[in-house]
């Protein structure tokens, strides 16, 4: 199957630089809220660090086992990020009773990690990216379609209960291939090399091609294995 690839203006943007988050296994998708617990003195300094500049984050995912609290720029760790990463807004945080923060977050943008920033004291400071969603002019898929196939797919993962809530939230969007794909890749029980895969995937064609294989894998394990209410949902 033929393939036309973006320009590198269609691509990204300019870059920028901003603090970095990493954990093991939790991936923001653009659009979509998602709470997040610190618990640490170095997640009060991250969050005091995204207060004093903009309230936007990169939050990525670690590779090599490489997990904050905190990166030092002292530390000598490489590269152990994930190359793709999502531009986050903190949207509220609060204080609770047990001396953790909570934030809510939401992903805002896609973006490509490029470098550590030389100036960085204290928290990861690295210069990002954005990566713009690219439909190509020619679908190699019908794209409604698609759609109503990634929606049905979803509620067969669901319990009833759930299904209703989860289809009045994206079923509105379902114009936007590349935004339903993200709402649902949020939502569902997905392996963390899934969404790496997902949130790699610029061409929206391609990440509902993804989508689709990773729910139908998923729609036959839960075949082939006793049911369970709650589901074993993913790190997210």
């Amino acid at each position: 199957m033929s393939r036309e690839f973006p320009t590198g203006q269609q691509r990204s943007s300019a870059a920028t630089i901003c603090p970095l988050f990493l954990t093991p296994h939790l991936v923001v998708f653009p659009q979509c809220l998602q709470v997040i617990h610190l618990r640490e003195q170095a997640h009060r300094d991250f969050l005091h660090q995204c207060a004093q500049s903009s309230q936007m984050f990169a939050m990525g995912l670690a590779d090599s086992g490489n997990v904050h609290p905190g990166f030092s720029a002292t530390h000598n760790y490489g590269s152990p990020w994930h190359s793709t990463a999502t531009l986050t807004r903190i949207v509220h945080h609060e204080s609770l009773a047990t001396g953790r923060h909570m934030l809510i977050v939401q992903g805002e943008q896609r973006v490509r990690v490029l470098q550590d920033d030389a100036s960085s004291s204290g928290w990861q400071l690295v210069k990002v990216e954005t990566l713009n969603d690219f439909s190509p002019k020619l679908p190699q898929i019908d794209r409604h379609h698609r759609s109503q196939e990634l929606l049905a797919a979803a509620s067969r993962l669901l319990p009833a209960p759930w299904q209703q809530r989860l289809l009045e939230q994206v079923s509105i969007r379902t114009a936007d291939l590349g935004l339903l794909c993200d709402l649902l890749s949020q939502s569902l029980p997905l392996s963390v090399d899934s969404r790496k895969q997902l949130l790699d995937e610029i061409d929206t064609d391609q990440r509902s091609d993804i989508l689709l294989a990773s729910l139908r894998h998923l729609i036959r394990l839960r075949r082939d294995t006793p049911h369970t209410f709650p589901p074993p949902f993913g790190s997210n």
